[in-house]
């Protein structure tokens, strides 16, 4: 999920280097996008959606993970656990600083 954060303008000219028909229209294309990207961030902001929880995995995927470490199943759901407890934590402060961000 993780993307390149490149501006608009350089975006929109790297389509131009793609030939001379199909880069315009490409460039039209992701220009119009980006608009209705705008549109739609402005319509209802990134903020306030909510995060989605974490679903719980299935017991198969514990089984394969802890054949494929050669570990026992309870130290797998241990290592899960923990995983689990660092991303609760990350969505915590995200949280927060999204909230002193709105107080200021």
């Amino acid at each position: 999920a993780a993307t390149p954060e490149t501006d608009l303008r350089s975006r929109l000219l790297c389509f131009l280097s793609i030939g001379p028909v199909s880069g315009k229209l490409f460039m039209l294309i992701a220009a119009l996008d980006a608009c209705f990207r705008f549109l739609l961030e402005w319509l209802q902001p990134a903020s306030s959606i909510e995060v989605a929880a974490e679903l719980p995995r299935c017991d198969l995927q514990l089984q394969a993970r802890s054949k494929e470490k050669g570990r026992t199943r309870e130290a797998t759901e241990e290592e899960e656990e923990e995983e689990e407890k660092k991303k609760k934590e990350k969505t915590k402060e995200r949280s927060q600083g999204k909230e002193e961000e709105e107080e200021e």
